[in-house]
């Protein structure tokens, strides 16, 4: 079984992979013909609640076509409780975001993912996001920005929807973000960061293993993640994407080399199964971000977490699907939303991604 290390995929947290920040990218991909960018909006939108939201930028999402997103909402914000108000100003590329409550304790009040493009030194044009994570505790934010890159190669350029980011909490008024310090982020992360990348490794489950694509259950990837330096890692989670369906109609997606494809037409399983037993909030935000925290079925796993060898499925079948776990499944109406959700937006999810495009572009 091979081992394959792959990048710094957010703060990881020692519960769980799916806690890790959420990374945004999927594989470099050649330059293609694409839609023009929308119009800026003439009037700032406003958000007030609790909920996920995507707002169009300059960059057409990797998966396009997917779901009922539109192709260029690139950019993902979260507000975590009642408490905030978000001004999303993009004419005026600024964004708003206020709070005036008081926590007792640091608590997560909400992010800010922008999906770009960046350039390394040798000229590759690859996928990179900036992640901005907002706290509070008392009535102060914490604020924390790092990029979110796909690829080891140091990047010298970026292009991205260069938002300013303002905090307001009552009584004062802070910068967390600039386009000139989303840029530094790219361009020269931190040394943490940096040393933390070095401990995430990656295994490549299928390395040696000859299938038939023909087959129901050809596995399209097979990667465990976990902690360590060398042969000392722990593995924590384990994520495939499998063809169900047997016969000429899956084989075909494959060979077409699209990811969107894929999702649109097929069936399919993405399968996430604990290599070690995780906690309930190494899932609960991650079922929120991706739609799925108001599932029933679900609400165990957010709760009580998932004991080693537990296994959450999410099967697509041409744009629709159901989610199992605990040997029950519920259908989820949404799944395509769900499955291109997670793919953008999660750590995880992102590598798996990066792996389809890395396979099925080698067949």
């Amino acid at each position: 079984m091979g081992t394959r290390r792959f990048l710094h995929l957010g703060p990881l947290c020692a519960a769980g992979l799916l806690l890790a920040l959420t990374c945004t990218q999927a594989a470099a991909q050649p330059a293609a013909v694409q839609a023009p960018a929308p119009p800026p909006v003439a009037q700032p939108e406003r958000f007030a609640s609790r909920g996920v939201f995507y707002f169009p930028g300059s960059v057409r999402c990797p998966l396009a076509g997917v779901g009922t997103r539109g192709e260029y909402h690139s950019n993902r914000l979260a507000i975590d409780d009642q408490f905030s108000q978000v001004t999303i100003d993009r004419p005026a590329h600024r964004i708003v975001f206020s709070n005036t409550h008081s926590y007792d304790k640091k608590q997560l009040v909400g992010d800010l993912i922008f999906l770009g493009v960046g350039t390394t030194e040798a000229g590759l044009r690859v996928p990179v996001g900036i992640h901005l994570k907002l706290e509070k505790k008392g009535n102060e934010f914490i604020a924390g920005a790092h990029a979110h890159p796909t690829v080891r190669e140091s990047m010298v350029r970026a292009e991205f929807e260069p938002f300013e980011v303002v905090l307001k909490n009552g009584s004062s008024e802070t910068v967390a973000l600039t386009p000139a310090e989303a840029l530094t982020t790219i361009r020269e992360p931190s040394i943490g960061l940096r040393l933390a990348s070095k401990l995430l490794e990656a295994w490549d489950n299928l390395e040696g293993v000859k299938q038939d694509p023909t087959q129901p259950g050809f596995i399209l990837v097979d990667v465990s993640f976990g902690f360590g330096l060398g042969g000392l890692g722990q593995k924590i989670i384990r994520g495939q994407i499998v063809s169900v369906a047997g016969g000429s109609g899956n084989v075909e997606l494959m060979r077409k080399g699209s990811l969107p494809e894929m999702l649109r037409g097929g069936v399919w399983e993405l399968r996430l199964r604990a290599l070690s037993n995780l906690p309930g909030d190494a899932f609960e935000r991650d079922l929120f971000l991706i739609g799925l925290d108001g599932v029933p079925l679900l609400k165990p796993l957010a709760k009580e977490g998932m004991e080693k060898d537990n296994m959450l499925t999410i099967r697509l079948r041409s744009g629709r699907g159901t989610v199992f776990f605990g040997n029950q499944g519920s259908p989820i109406p949404n799944a395509a939303d769900v499955a291109r959700d997670y793919l953008e937006f999660n750590a995880l999810g992102a590598v798996l991604f990066h792996q389809v495009e890395v396979r099925v572009k080698s067949n």
